[in-house]
């Protein structure tokens, strides 16, 4: 059985591909025990078979649980570093921290987790929200490049 790592994504959602080879004969409950015992510790999100002269040819595309944890944890800290961020700044400004950030944009950023002055607007953009101003848009990606800094390493 090989399981090879083939697609990967940017940030939050590392896609793999597993494939296995269910065999006949003696071997075939083996392998089934093992592409069972995958498939209980991963997400799967599609799953191909073809089938030769070797046997039963399985494809698993996955998302690995593990990295969705982390994505989790590094959406919790940017969103809490943001939402500290926005109150502080709608203190300073006598506005309501949803004037300056607004919920649905912060999801936004939270999950796209934009770090450059480029990327910001294209996430407000295709959150149907008002463009964030230039010293606003560099201090949240500011915060989200320091947030992501932060995070322990393998």
């Amino acid at each position: 059985m090989a399981c090879k790592n083939i697609l990967h994504t940017k940030k939050d959602v590392m896609n793999e591909v597993c494939s296995f080879l269910l065999r006949k004969g003696d071997f075939r409950r083996e392998d089934e025990a093992s592409l069972s015992s995958f498939l209980k510790s991963v997400n799967p999100q599609r799953i191909e078979t073809a089938h030769d002269s070797d046997g039963w040819h399985v494809l698993v595309f996955y998302e690995d649980m593990r990295h969705k944890e982390e994505s989790a944890q590094i959406e919790m800290a940017i969103g809490a570093a943001l939402d500290v961020w926005r109150v502080r700044r709608a203190e300073a400004c006598g506005k309501d921290k949803l004037e300056i950030l607004p919920d649905s944009l912060l999801s936004d950023i939270v999950h796209y987790a934009p770090t450059t002055g480029v990327e910001l607007p294209v996430v407000a953009a295709n959150s149907n929200c008002e463009p964030v101003g230039d010293e606003d848009g560099e201090d949240i990606v500011r915060v989200v490049r320091q947030t992501l800094e932060a995070m322990p390493q393998d």
